[in-house]
């Protein structure tokens, strides 16, 4: 419990270009495309990762529950970072580039922020792990059980940043979902990764 609020409470300290900056909306192809893991896992453990007096986010430990794309298989162990709030226990659908090279596209930029931003690159990557989640933290989708689909499993798109695609099902997270967020939704969690690995035999079908 001490880890899971130590987790919680520690906040990236720079500042995130997300905040400075515009992100586009995406679609869930866009994020499979650049990604070089995408995975279904499950948080085991994590840390807080720190060069000198700096604070370079959390390096997560996670077993991996489903495949989608990249070298990992069921059941192996995936670390990645670097964005704090997620909790030992937690699952979730993540999109991972490797660390190095990281997938943000930015519909308009900010100098200041992000020579900050690649300041910080600098001094923490020697730190983090290989992977770090895509789009400026936004590449970790929730995974819960959900009344919405009878207590099914599925994934919570947050619909101003990532676009669910047209086909599933999905349903507007509502009050008794512990938050109200009208452009938050639902979608199975096995059609999301049944779409998933969809585009993988296309993209392998039409090289």
């Amino acid at each position: 419990m001490r880890a899971l609020k130590l987790l919680n409470a520690l906040f990236l300290l720079f500042p995130l270009s997300s905040f400075a900056t515009t992100l586009p909306r995406l679609p869930l192809d866009d994020l499979y495309k650049n990604a070089d893991v995408v995975a279904v896992v499950q948080i085991e453990s994590g840390s807080i990762v720190e060069v000198g007096e700096r604070a370079c986010g959390i390096r997560y430990s996670g077993r991996v529950v489903e495949s989608i794309k990249g070298p990992y298989k069921k059941s192996d162990t995936v670390e990645f970072g670097p964005y704090s709030g997620r909790g030992i226990g937690d699952s979730a659908l993540v999109f991972l580039n490797r660390s190095d090279n990281v997938y943000s596209p930015k519909t308009s930029t900010n100098s200041t922020a992000l020579a900050q931003e690649a300041a910080y690159r600098e001094t923490c990557l020697s730190k983090m792990p290989k992977y770090s989640i895509m789009f400026d933290g936004f590449g970790f989708l929730e995974i819960s059980w959900t009344t919405k689909f009878d207590y099914k499993e599925a994934v919570l798109f947050k619909d101003r940043w990532i676009a669910s695609p047209g086909e599933l099902e999905r349903k507007l997270r509502e009050p008794g979902d512990n938050q109200i967020k009208s452009d938050e939704y639902w979608v199975k969690a096995n059609d999301v990764v049944t779409y998933l690995r969809n585009l993988g035999v296309t993209k392998s079908a039409n090289p």
